[in-house]
């Protein structure tokens, strides 16, 4: 199995307001410190594309893989993993995938460029409970 960007650093990250600009690894960054601006890079990326529909009244945690190449592009569909139950008719859950598509390609990833091991399979967690 390929590395991957915890999800629950995405899910963390993408249910916070994190810094603005695009962060460069330090040269002595832990992998977690990594993980976490990696984390936060595709956060502002994704709450710029993301667009729930006005009848979201509770929010289901939702999940989707993405694989991306070098360039940051998708490498193939995002993939649906969680919520059990759902498809890609539920409103908010093809909100979801429709943010990733419009976000795509994730160029501010190129920064991190010797790290695509951790970024090349990415668990994308949608949760915005912890803002309410």
């Amino acid at each position: 199995m390929m590395p991957a960007v915890p999800a629950r650093i995405l899910g963390l990250c993408l249910a916070l307001f994190c810094a603005a600009g695009t962060p460069r690894p330090a040269a002595s960054a832990s992998p977690q410190e990594i993980e976490t601006e990696i984390a936060a890079v595709l956060h502002r990326t994704i709450t710029t594309c993301w667009s729930l529909p006005a009848t979201a009244a509770a929010l289901p945690v939702i999940t989707y893989r993405i694989h991306l190449d070098r360039g940051g592009a998708l490498v193939g569909e995002p993939e649906l993993l969680a919520p059990a139950g759902k498809d890609e008719k539920d409103q908010i859950v093809a909100s979801a995938r429709r943010a990733i598509l419009r976000c795509a390609p994730f160029t501010a990833l190129q920064s991190y460029a010797e790290h695509y091991d951790v970024w090349k399979q990415i668990d994308l967690r949608f949760d915005m409970s912890d803002l309410q």
